[in-house]
């Protein structure tokens, strides 16, 4: 069942496929029904129901999701240890860096090739092309911050960084290759205080002005609903 499955799944989508147990996900999970694993993100939500309802439209076969997965390597460890057949949406800068452990790739093209071929070569795991959309880390201010403080660009926060609060997911904190440590060292400086809180809730604190500066998604719909204000990332530090 599980070959015919992959049959299907690459003729028809332009996702990640692969043949999970955690805990929160089935360990018994039906082998005719095809498992789909999605994130905490509405983004990410939408297109696995997106793909679940062409599997079942196109190939008639049952699907499930499973939403809520809360780190990449929580999606990953799904795929691996068959709790999950599809992720519906992996990002390919957070796969170089966190899943295949290796050092951060700037151009888009290389990034998605050395995924795609790594990705298999360890993972018997297949990537297909991109949804056609760029998702990346961005920080944000609201208006009146970066009037206040003319910001235009990541850099442009240095001068007042030491007065800055700054909200962004837990797990940027701690990660390698482009999260907090390697920010730091990538620009030269690092913020006054740091406030975890889940990437849901960065958008309306910002705006609330809670903090003066959080870590988001550049697709994320909350970023233009509250007027917020994208700050270039000069360096080029988060990978596409």
């Amino acid at each position: 069942m599980k070959k015919t499955k992959k049959i299907f799944l690459v003729l028809y989508f332009s996702i990640f496929l692969s043949g999970c147990s955690l805990p929160g996900l089935p360990s018994n999970k039906d082998d005719e029904v095809i498992s789909i694993a999605g994130s905490t993100t509405t983004e990410s939500q939408i297109l696995t129901s997106l793909v679940s309802g062409m599997i079942e439209h196109y190939t008639g076969k049952p699907t499930s999701e499973v939403n809520n997965l809360g780190t990449a390597q929580i999606s990953h460890n799904a795929l691996v240890n068959q709790d999950a057949d599809i992720a519906a949406a992996r990002y390919t800068g957070t796969d170089v860096t966190t899943i295949l452990q290796m050092d951060a790739i700037k151009d888009p093209k290389e990034a998605f090739d050395v995924s795609k071929n790594e990705l298999k070569d360890r993972y018997d795991q297949v990537r297909f092309p991109s949804y056609g959309f760029d998702n990346t880390f961005v920080f944000l201010v609201n208006q009146d911050t970066a009037n206040k403080y003319n910001l235009e660009k990541v850099s442009d926060l240095e001068e007042v960084s030491d007065q800055l609060t700054v909200g962004s997911d837990r797990q940027w904190l701690s990660r390698e290759g482009d999260g907090y440590q390697g920010f730091i060292q990538e620009y030269g400086f690092e913020f006054g205080r740091m406030l975890p809180m889940q990437i849901g809730l960065v958008y309306d604190a910002v705006a609330a002005n809670k903090v003066d500066v959080v870590l988001g998604y550049s697709t994320d719909g909350r970023v233009a609903s509250n007027n917020l204000v994208m700050l270039e990332d000069d360096r080029q530090f988060f990978p596409p």
